[in-house]
């Protein structure tokens, strides 16, 4: 599977595309630790292992418990258990969003990304390593990962198809006011069909 460059942040993951039903094609799915995130992200696991293909989900030993549900049910699922990297803001044996303040959300995405050579490294020395990487969306830096390696990196997101949709637009066609003192300026996202109408 080659690499795609599009730089786009949102890529819709369409199974068909990956593979053939009951071939084995390696993915690597790694879940954001937060409950909001992993749980949708491990129903999809569900649904791509129970298709075929081979999975490996990467996670941190504190956070092996809510996969029970989803080994219990694909026991062929690998998982991929790496040490939580220390963070000044993440107190040490915290290793979910779910146990820390609610301004601890944005400490996790720095936190995960120290995992970027010891996956590398997890990479470069499997025998058969994944052909494409499933990740949360607060995970970008799998893209380089993905790049790096030369294979895909999808973006799995648990929000609805309109929230994507206006950060999609947002990414691609920042809005601009006419008058940039205008606070009550009125945007919408011509791109997106139906768009509402926002105040600035």
């Amino acid at each position: 599977m080659k690499h795609n460059s599009d730089p786009s942040p949102i890529l819709f993951i369409q199974y068909t595309a990956m593979t053939t039903a009951g071939d084995g094609t390696h993915v690597l799915v790694f879940p954001y630790p937060a409950q909001g995130h992993m749980t949708p992200l491990l129903d999809l696991t569900h649904q791509l292992a129970s298709r075929g293909l081979t999975i490996t989900t990467l996670i941190t030993s504190k956070n092996l418990s809510l996969l029970n549900p989803l080994l219990s049910k694909n026991p062929t699922i690998q998982t991929l258990i790496l040490p939580f990297p220390a963070h000044p803001s993440i107190p040490s044996g915290v290793e979910n969003v779910k146990d820390m303040p609610p301004n601890g959300f944005r400490a996790m995405m720095p936190a995960m990304g120290e995992l970027y050579n010891p996956l590398l490294n997890w990479f470069q020395n499997h025998p058969s390593p994944p052909v494409a990487i499933i990740s949360d969306m607060f995970l970008g830096w799998t893209h380089h990962l993905a790049c790096q390696l030369s294979i895909r990196r999808l973006v799995f997101s648990p929000s609805g198809a309109m929230a994507l949709s206006v950060a999609y637009s947002l990414w691609r066609d920042l809005p601009k006011r006419d008058d940039p003192n205008d606070d009550n300026a009125l945007i919408s996202f011509a791109k997106v069909p139906n768009s509402p109408i926002y105040p600035w």
